[in-house]
């Protein structure tokens, strides 16, 4: 955040481990905007299961030119991490490192006291011609009243991180391994938003057949537990109810229930209440790994393979407690319910690559294929009427209502086919060039559009290297740059192309009152749907003057979105109680 030109990154909300928005020079797609990201050669779905005190470098590929080798996935531009790895020849290393901190709100809001606040609407009463709330003895007795925000916020809330790391290495083989834990709560919600992590990472590399075959890899195991409130609401956050709700409202009556305003709308309730009720919790399982081998075959020519999987077992509780706030925030039956996930995504990818310097000239080319699947299944059950109204014992099986039980279930998956190439040419480190060709065929399209073709070319000039820059003593080093390229997107909705049937629609016959299961056309075929593609020219330059104390980049860069996804239209129901779209 900060150190690389045209990086917007911002947090969706300020709960401990929830998503990041990462935006690569804007939003470049109307169906997506984040960019692709890759660690260690595996793409993955995030960064939330990385420990930060793993990763080595961090490259940012911004231009289509750059870009382009990774074709569809790369219209958003794309995120190179890199982990730690250990190093031949070194010596075991042993490095521990922990901090423990406390977190405060840094501000609040200036709203008013209970008294001021009963003034302040002993006036409005009065000029709408009213009779008043509150008496003169009345503003007599209050004072401060309820401070809703002291309330809901979590004083001294702690973030603690522990590391260990080993790294080592013999004359043929390096070994690196971690271990990490990291928690954090919330400010907002103490006991109910907080993240921890648990982080495992094991890389190596081998040479084997006097450095003919070079194998290694690279694997992570990551436990995650996320508790927290529904975010970013506009009147049901705790934040939210707790600027709005007035401070002549008690948290607790005398009688010990819940206090309500008689001021405040209905969606403004109380936060200490509401959030007493929330008991929700996450968890995630995730592994990612790649092995890979590389075969010299001759001097300046190699063959990589590699198998690199991304697996993850995600489980959701939640328990809702019979309670009582207002008339209609209110649970009467208490009830559990679990949902189970499981991702799993490969990818294989085989590379063979050529490097040649001659004279002032130098070669650098590489052919590849790149085939990955993803998988998604989930199963989701709910029950009310608990034996025991505790959510230590919210279980399904502790349900007793059989006609409430809801279960539910699904199965998602694509594929993605690609062909890739590119070369690099340099001539005495002055002239360069680079051309980039990518095919991707995506089962999200029919056969007509099964596959998209994603071209890039880029072109520098390294002036501070030409024989007139030598009267221009202050430079020392200047380049201008320029780059054309074209990306891709297929982030619609799986199997568009063709009609679908709706199942949710249910039927009753004459006089018969039973009601029958039935299927209704939910979308028409669209065979013609195709890649969403986007064309952007780079033009800039590096500027070193004054023995590098000066450092100038001016990038001019435009976008031109040429087609655009289109969702396909549904079909206008016919029947009544139509459910809502899928997607």
């Amino acid at each position: 955040q900060g150190k690389t030109a045209g990086i917007l990154i911002m947090g969706n909300s300020g709960q401990p481990g929830d998503d990041i928005s990462i935006r690569i020079r804007g939003i470049s797609s109307p169906s997506g905007a984040q960019p692709l990201v890759i660690v260690d050669g595996v793409p993955v779905g995030g960064m939330d299961y990385l420990n930060p005190g793993d990763i080595a470098s961090i490259e940012v590929l911004k231009d289509a030119a750059s870009s382009a080798i990774y074709g569809t996935r790369g219209a958003n531009g794309v995120i190179l991490v890199t982990t730690k790895q250990g190093r031949k020849g070194q010596p075991a290393t042993l490095s521990y490192d922990m901090y423990y901190g406390l977190q405060n709100p840094w501000k609040k809001m200036d709203l008013l006291n209970a008294r001021e606040y009963a003034q302040f609407l002993n006036e409005a009463y009065y000029n709408d011609k009213l009779p008043l709330p509150f008496s003169q003895a009345d503003l007599l007795k209050l004072s401060a009243g309820t401070d809703w925000q002291e309330e809901v916020f979590y004083r001294n809330a702690p973030v603690m991180n522990i590391q260990a790391s080993l790294t080592s290495g013999t004359d043929k083989s390096s070994y690196s391994s971690s271990f990490s834990y990291f928690s954090q709560d919330g400010i907002v919600a103490r006991d109910k938003s907080n993240f921890e992590r648990y982080t495992l990472r094991f890389n190596s590399n081998h040479d084997a057949f006097n450095d003919k075959i070079v194998i290694g890899q690279n694997l992570a195991y990551t436990h995650i537990t996320r508790r927290g409130v529904t975010p970013n609401l506009e009147w049901g956050s705790p934040l939210g109810r707790a600027v709005n709700l007035d401070p002549v409202t008690p948290v607790r009556n005398e009688d010990g229930s819940w206090g309500t305003s008689g001021f405040a709308s209905q969606e403004i309730v109380n936060p200490v209440a509401a959030l007493n009720y929330l008991f929700a919790s996450s968890q995630v399982d995730k592994l990612v790994g790649n092995l890979y081998g590389e075969l010299n075959l001759a001097r300046g020519l190699k063959f990589k393979s590699s198998y690199s999987i991304d697996l993850a077992y995600g489980m959701d509780d939640n328990y809702t407690p019979e309670y009582y706030i207002t008339s209609n925030i209110k649970n009467d039956i208490p009830s559990v319910s679990k949902g189970l996930n499981r991702w799993f995504t490969w990818n294989l990818e085989n590379v063979i690559s050529y490097y040649k310097s001659f004279g002032n000239h130098t070669v650098d080319a590489l052919a590849g294929t790149t085939a990955q699947k993803y998988r998604f299944e989930n199963l989701y059950g709910s029950k009310n009427t608990l034996l025991i109204d505790d959510y230590r014992f919210a279980y399904l099986d502790m349900a007793t209502n059989q006609l409430s039980a809801i279960t539910a279930g699904g199965m998602d998956h694509t594929a993605l086919l690609s062909y890739f190439g590119r070369v690099n040419y340099d001539f005495r480190n002055k002239y360069m060039a680079t051309l980039i060709f990518r095919m991707d065929g995506s089962s999200k399209f029919g056969d007509s559009n099964k596959f998209g073709y994603f071209p890039s070319v880029s072109l520098g000039w390294n002036i501070s290297d030409e024989y007139f820059m030598e009267r221009f003593t202050f430079i020392d080093y200047l380049k201008l740059r320029a780059g054309w390229g074209r990306n891709g997107s297929d982030n619609i909705e799986n199997f568009a192309y063709i009609s679908t049937l709706s199942s949710f629609y249910r039927y009753t016959f004459g006089d018969d009152p039973v009601i029958y299961p039935g299927s209704a056309p939910e979308r028409i075929a669209n065979p013609e749907l195709r890649w969403e593609t986007t064309e952007q020219f780079n033009l800039g330059f590096n500027l070193n003057a004054l023995r590098n104390r000066f450092s100038l980049i001016v990038d001019i860069y435009r976008k031109e979105t040429k087609d655009i996804l289109i969702p396909n239209v549904p079909i206008p129901s016919l029947v009544g109680n139509n459910p809502p779209a899928s997607n």
